[in-house]
């Protein structure tokens, strides 16, 4: 197996290909062979994922923003047992790590199970491992929102999008402000995904 690293985002590279040009994206690249196949896992430096059967010349599987918009970056790909690993580590303070457990054969990708570490010191949340397979289990990672809570940006500037009582987050992060208040930077997957703070005490834990 072949694991290759490429860095050119400072350097455009334009290939012109029947009139058209198109610019060379730095990413990752994780190779190996399965059941004789050469099979590709690459993650581009915006995020989208890919696993390509290159003997076949055939895209297994596309995945867009798993970077979450730059929340996340990549750590590594690799292979434990006969599963494929795309490590992801959060991009601010505290830490959290989030694995994507692929199962891959030469004309198919599933995903297997997701696992989600804390890393945080407050003991309400340190070295908090959930892990859920897509099932009809219940997602133990989840939270209640207690009561009609709104949305703060990326600076904690409050805006017009809220959850209500009983909608379902998961909570990527906890940070303090200046007058000690706890927040809480969560993941809601509603009609659309949202990534944002929110005041802690809006969150039940329990």
């Amino acid at each position: 197996m072949n694991y290759v690293k490429i860095k050119s985002s400072l350097v455009l590279f334009f290939t012109f290909i029947f009139g058209m040009c198109s610019p060379a994206l730095s990413d990752v690249r994780y190779n190996v062979k399965v059941n004789n196949n050469d099979i590709e896992l690459s993650v581009s430096d915006d995020g989208e994922f890919i696993v390509l059967n290159k003997t076949k010349n055939n895209i297994l599987f596309k995945k867009e923003n798993i970077l979450s918009d730059g929340i996340y970056f990549l750590n590594n790909i690799s292979k434990e047992k006969d599963l494929f690993v795309v490590r992801l580590v959060f991009g601010g303070s505290g830490g959290q790590e989030l694995d994507y457990y692929y199962h891959i054969d030469e004309n198919s990708v599933y995903l297997v199970k997701e696992s989600t570490r804390y890393l945080e010191t407050e003991s309400s949340i340190r070295d908090r491992v959930c892990d859920y397979f897509y099932s009809n289990k219940v997602n133990e990672c989840f939270y209640l929102v207690l009561m009609k809570s709104y949305l703060y940006d990326l600076n904690r500037k409050k805006t017009s999008m809220y959850l209500i009582k009983g909608d379902r987050v998961k909570i990527i992060k906890t940070a303090f402000d200046a007058d000690g208040t706890r927040w809480y930077f969560i993941n809601y997957k509603g009609k659309k995904e949202i990534n944002m703070w929110i005041k802690a005490d809006s969150v039940d834990l329990n």
